[in-house]
């Protein structure tokens, strides 16, 4: 079964060890380290010994021939990225993120092999989305970032400027202006420069398995999280209180530093936004496209 499952994705199948497979993806002839392990693996002496030998094989191979690592979890039909080359080192998951085992979540993964050898693609369509930066300097010169993910749909689209030439997009950084702005955009934004008054918004499409390699350079650093609950607004008091239980919204916004004591006092934080009842349904279409930071991280 493991060789049927492998044979979607890879040519070139060899077994190494028991459950342990030397392939090249199809498209591009790189190579992947594929294991099929149990949910009891990570709590096994050989997963600890593997580890420890996975940074020897890395150092031991070559430019042409460097070594990524996907774990495949065949009982529960999961797939998860193990290890990844990154710039001049070996990126390791200890505790891997897992995700379906399906031809789309196999290609993200498979698209992060590509990513060390220089090779561009476009992610899948689950992946493709804009990130957005509210960046923060304080007082103190610490500075910090409160960093969101949203997908793109038909309402929440680039608004392409038409005043701008071809080389100028390939010049320069597309404008601010030209990406989508909503109203759980403008309630975070709001909430942030209440706190934070000389906030600066940049934004950025997540298009490519290389922008993702990159982005996982901030999964090192933990995040502080602030929750926004979102009520809607009644004339009656009474109403309100009704219908905030019922009603109600929350989202949780992630903050990164490269420097920890500058998000000590937002860490757990709570903020109150309220939003018009008569917007209540476009709103939750809004936040069905919203999505945490770390969602990017493999």
């Amino acid at each position: 079964m493991e060789r049927t499952i492998l044979q979607k994705y890879y040519t070139n199948i060899v077994e190494q060890k028991v459950h342990q497979y030397l392939v090249r993806l199809k498209d591009t002839g790189y190579p992947a380290m594929i294991l099929f392990v149990t949910e009891e693996y990570f709590e096994s002496q050989a997963y600890q010994t593997f580890l420890q030998h996975l940074q020897a094989m890395y150092y031991n191979s070559t430019e042409d021939e460097t070594i990524s690592v996907i774990l495949i979890n065949e009982e529960q039909n999961l797939c998860a990225l193990l290890a990844f080359a990154f710039g001049e080192r070996l990126n390791v998951n200890v505790n891997p993120k897992w995700f379906e085992l399906n031809n789309e979540n196999m290609e993200m993964l498979n698209s992060i092999v590509k990513s060390a050898y220089g090779y561009i693609c476009m992610l899948p369509m689950t992946m493709i989305g804009i990130i957005r930066e509210i960046s923060i300097v304080l007082e103190n010169n610490l500075s910090l970032s409160f960093v969101y993910r949203r997908d793109f749909d038909k309402a929440y689209k680039m608004n392409t400027l038409r005043n701008r030439s071809d080389a100028q997009r390939l010049l320069y950084r597309t404008p601010e202006e030209e990406y989508p702005y909503d109203s759980l955009d403008h309630i975070i934004l709001s909430f942030v420069k209440l706190k934070f008054p000389n906030a600066k918004v940049t934004s950025k499409t997540l298009l490519f398995n290389t922008q993702l390699r990159d982005e996982q350079r901030m999964k090192q650093y933990a995040p502080a999280e602030v929750t926004i609950n979102i009520s809607p607004l009644f004339n009656s008091p009474g109403n309100t209180i009704m219908a905030a239980t019922r009603f109600g919204i929350k989202i949780r916004v992630e903050a990164y530093s490269y420097f920890s004591q500058a998000l000590g006092n937002i860490n757990g934080s709570e903020w109150v936004a309220s939003y018009s009842f008569n917007d209540f349904k476009i709103l939750t279409q809004q936040i069905s496209r919203y999505k945490p930071y770390s969602s990017v991280f493999l």
